[in-house]
């Protein structure tokens, strides 16, 4: 009998020997499972959420190379988020069904094996762990969330093991079956999102001469600035407007061809840069910038691993079991689980699935791909 046939008959059996009788999904997979609610002020949210935004360039304006811009309009705004990758941070989101606090000593003896002195010192509630080098916290990730869900790890400049620090944690947490997401340094960033005016025109207001001499700030070139965009924005026109002693008071700036959004922002940023033109900007309350998509689906997380439905990131026969006792029994799958679980990517982890990861397990198909 040769090697396939073996394969397949061993796979046959142990596959008949899961009860599948009557097995049926529990129902359409519902998408919603995927959605992380992320607040968009102040913390740290996965790059996800900036998938359908159109990227913008303002390197050349003089922003900081570290940071990144992000564009989107909706009826009404426009805006433009700025996030900024947290190199040095480590993010994990604790398993749905586990009590943040039961397993804290856990997770901060995971850590320890990394960053020995951790535990110098302990905040109020063992809401925090800090050393000289690292801090671990609890965090959320919900915005406006009043219970802990995540942890994350912050380490000094100075660390320089990085990335077996990143491998050691994310393994000993998943062995341990701690964690349902994972995300490595670089892989979550601070965002800051600025709304702008939605119209063709961008306005800056020209305040008197004693406004400058106060705040001790340079008066900008105003007909400098605007011989500048004639040669450079020919689609833009510039007015002014004066007082009834004809003092300029503000300056108008107005596209006269098809609005380029991007563009808008672009002259926003070279005007600021060159000229200390500054329009302005309202930011966007955490509280009402939306649910947005987060987490999973997009390989950011690095529990994603195809088969991996136990997310202890290996491969074996607890994760078949742990697949059919969802769809037999509706045990729940945590949002990575079901990403990991739905090896034909047709939305619904099902018994095909389940077979596909038993094949395999057995060594029937490689890397997921029929023989």
């Amino acid at each position: 009998m040769n090697t396939i046939m073996k394969k397949t008959i061993a796979a046959l059996l142990a596959f008949s020997c899961l009860p599948l009788s009557g097995m049926t999904a529990q129902g359409a997979f519902d998408h919603a499972q995927f959605d992380h609610v992320f607040g968009w002020g102040e913390g740290g949210v996965t790059w996800e959420v900036l998938d359908n935004m159109e990227e913008i360039d303002l390197r050349p304006y003089g922003t900081p190379p570290e940071n990144h811009y992000y564009m989107f309009v909706d009826r009404y705004d426009l805006y433009l988020v700025r996030a900024t990758p947290r190199d040095n941070t480590l993010f994990f989101v604790i398993r749905d069904e586990l009590d943040i606090d039961a397993v804290t000593d856990t997770v901060v003896d995971v850590v320890e094996d990394y960053i020995p002195d951790i535990r110098e010192r302990i905040g109020v509630n063992n809401c925090s762990f800090s050393c000289d080098t690292a801090t671990l916290k609890k965090s959320y990730t919900e915005a406006m969330a009043s219970a802990y869900t995540a942890f994350q790890l912050e380490l000094s400049d100075s660390v320089e093991n990085k990335e077996e620090i990143e491998s050691g944690i994310l393994l000993g947490l998943a062995r341990k079956h701690l964690i349902s997401e994972f995300y490595g340094f670089g892989e979550t960033a601070h965002f800051y999102t600025m709304g702008y005016d939605k119209t063709a025109k961008v306005s800056y207001p020209i305040p008197d001469d004693i406004y400058y001499e106060w705040n001790g700030i340079e008066k900008p070139d105003f007909d400098a600035a605007e011989a500048y965009i004639k040669e450079n924005y020919p689609d833009y026109s510039v007015e002014f407007q004066e007082n009834e002693d004809g003092v300029r008071t503000s300056c108008s700036i107005e596209c006269t061809g098809t609005l380029d959004y991007s563009r808008k922002l672009k002259l926003i940023f070279d005007l600021a840069n060159r000229f200390g033109l500054m329009n302005t900007y309202w930011t966007v309350p955490s509280e009402v910038s939306g649910t947005v998509t987060a987490g999973t689906g997009s390989g950011h997380n690095k529990l994603e691993k195809k088969g991996d439905v136990t997310l202890d990131t290996d491969l074996g026969i607890t994760d078949v079991i742990a697949l059919n006792r969802n769809l037999m029994v509706g045990d729940p799958l945590c949002c990575t689980a079901n990403v990991n679980a739905d090896i034909n990517g047709d939305g619904t982890p099902d018994e095909a699935d389940s077979l596909a990861i038993l094949k395999e397990i057995v060594e029937i198909t490689e890397d997921f791909q029929p023989q």
